[in-house]
């Protein structure tokens, strides 16, 4: 009998620590938000968080 998606990606979620990746992303943002005073634009914020959230998730995933 073979496990079910949702089971599939609960387990990736504990293996990655969604939390800490999420932290990261969330603190280059506010780190941008505080470099330039001000919001930057979408196309600047969506990579950097992206970016930072997978360099993040995959360094815990190797460990």
């Amino acid at each position: 009998m073979g496990l079910s998606i949702g089971t599939k990606i609960r387990a990736s979620a504990d293996l990655v620590r969604m939390d800490l990746a999420l932290g990261a992303g969330f603190f280059l943002v506010a780190g941008e938000i505080l470099a330039i005073s001000g919001l930057p634009p979408m196309n600047q914020v969506l990579p950097g968080f992206l970016i930072l959230f997978f360099i993040s998730g995959f360094c815990k995933y190797l460990q």
